[in-house]
């Protein structure tokens, strides 16, 4: 037996294997399995969007409990880790939106990307290049997954936040990737952004709350652009028009992550282009929104309903 456990271990070694990737995704699967089968919804895991060596180019889709639109609506998750961790897993403890929107007859899509790594030569430009054709994947695979691809809604918190944002604001050719097609076009008709940067650029002023400095590994200069080329790609506010989609934002007065000031310059630039917005600044908290040297405004409870409300809304128009 240690024979055979030493040969396969040299054969995992000999042909670059990992040991206990397949063990840890089945395992993961099998918590996103049990989460659906306590909400009573099916769906489908780990569909790879486009190839990538990470492995990272994958979402979950969660079908609808309900049959109520002939092509459902879709939100479209985005998680946070400040762009080098976390996973789409993490919808999977978003239950209260997840059970309300699915039984209103809304599909929900979790997106993984790569993340920003030394030595996987992976920038900002890059991740933003997988949302966009995670989302360009939906469009083209809509009839596979009986999704309306001009009722996609974008939804994130921290780093996902940012994405959800310029998913949503940017056309479906913006930074073209490897998904393409006559099928690709979609429509985004509303986003929920919860804490996510507006600007990547000091001199906007959003940064100045916070406590360190951004990573500069995401947006160090690489396949030919420079540090600012790559800031201006994936920086919202240079990219908001007025044909932005309707707009939730959720920011908190405390936060020393992404600081309040983001938001705030978000709310703004919605106003000024005549973009629909609520925006609500969440008083006493900080990056996650919960309290800090007093109690909040507005509770996650409060936060997860309007959330859904707001979803509810947009996908019945």
């Amino acid at each position: 037996m240690k024979m055979l456990i030493i040969l396969l271990c040299l054969s995992c070694f000999w042909w670059g294997l990992p040991l206990h990737a397949d063990n840890h995704q089945s395992s993961a699967s099998q918590r996103a399995a049990n989460a659906l089968s306590a909400l009573g919804l099916k769906g489908e895991q780990n569909i790879e969007y486009k190839y990538s060596e990470e492995n990272r180019t994958s979402l979950d889709i969660i079908y609808p409990k309900r049959t109520i639109y002939e092509k459902a609506p879709l939100l479209i998750f985005f998680h946070g880790g400040g762009y080098v961790n976390g996973s789409k897993d993490s919808i999977y403890s978003r239950k209260h939106v997840v059970r309300a929107v699915t039984e209103a007859g809304i599909a929900v899509a979790s997106i993984n990307y790569r993340l920003v790594k030394r030595d996987n030569n992976i920038r900002m430009n890059q991740v933003n290049v997988d949302c966009k054709d995670a989302l360009r994947f939906l469009a083209l695979n809509a009839d596979r997954f009986g999704i309306d691809r001009h009722k996609f809604i974008t939804w994130g918190s921290s780093a996902g936040g940012s994405l959800a944002l310029i998913t949503a604001i940017t056309p479906p050719d913006y930074l073209p990737g490897e998904v393409s097609g006559d099928d690709i076009d979609h429509t985004v008709i509303g986003s929920v952004v919860y804490f996510g940067a507006v600007s990547f650029f000091e001199e906007t002023g959003v940064w100045e709350g916070r406590r360190q400095p951004i990573n500069p590994l995401l947006f160090e200069g690489y396949s030919g652009l420079s540090p600012d080329e790559i800031r201006a790609l994936t920086s919202p506010d240079r990219h908001f028009t007025s044909d932005a989609p309707p707009l939730l934002l959720f920011y908190g007065d405390k936060d020393h992550v992404v600081p309040v000031e983001n938001g705030r310059l978000l709310n703004a630039l919605a106003l000024e282009k005549g973009v629909e917005v609520s925006y609500f600044e969440v008083k006493n908290a900080d990056h996650s929104l919960n309290p800090v040297g007093g109690d909040v405004s507005l509770t996650w409870p409060e936060i997860k309903q309007l959330t859904a409300e707001h979803v509810l809304r947009w996908a019945s128009q």
